[in-house]
């Protein structure tokens, strides 16, 4: 037999609390999260054009190397029959 002093609440409202404050802090957080990654996003976006374009840069230098290295030396590539 159950006294007064005994509830028969099994302590959900503890769960329930919990659950709301960690839906409020992932809230709280996301937005700032979310402009973190759009930042990082962009910073490597910009980071992968500057490679392709340092690339390029460097291929046309090696390009004109290896041409005015062929002229010295007298050798051409474009022969006519």
């Amino acid at each position: 037999m159950k006294g007064t002093w005994q509830s028969t609440d099994s302590g959900g409202g503890l769960a329930v609390a919990l659950a709301v404050g960690a839906a409020v802090l992932a809230a709280a957080v996301a937005g700032p999260v979310l402009a973190a990654v759009a930042e990082l996003a962009r910073l490597v976006v910009i980071a992968v054009i500057a490679v392709i374009v340092l690339g390029a840069i460097g291929g046309a230098a090696l390009a004109a190397v290896r041409l005015r290295q062929r002229r010295a030396n007298g050798t051409t590539t474009v022969s006519f029959p």
